[in-house]
């Protein structure tokens, strides 16, 4: 049988009858049950940005949100996954700026 755990904030926990400002905001990194959302957060704060350009052709833009910092000393590792197998994979040095990479 699962357990049901109820959550609260903090005037919940208070006697009944006690003021509070009514304000809530449930909308952290890590929910009350502890499962995070930091993959999200991850994600949006990437600094190098990948849109494709043209898949057919295997082509993607690659955007540098770097400041002070160019894409010159990364490298991108690739695979094409089919059916769950790697059909291809290979290795791509980034230019300094922005870029298309086919």
């Amino acid at each position: 049988m699962r357990r049901f755990t109820p959550y609260g904030y903090g005037s919940d926990f208070s006697p009944v009858g006690t003021l509070n400002d009514g304000t809530t905001v449930i909308s952290g990194l890590v929910f009350a049950a502890r499962t995070p959302e930091l993959w999200e957060v991850k994600k949006v704060y990437q600094n190098v940005k990948f849109k494709p350009a043209d898949l057919k052709s295997g082509s993607v833009k690659v955007k540098n949100a770097y400041f002070f910092r160019n894409l010159s000393e990364f490298t991108i590792d690739w695979q094409i996954k089919g059916n769950g197998a790697v059909v291809s994979r290979g290795q791509v040095a980034l230019p300094k700026g922005e870029a298309f990479l086919s």
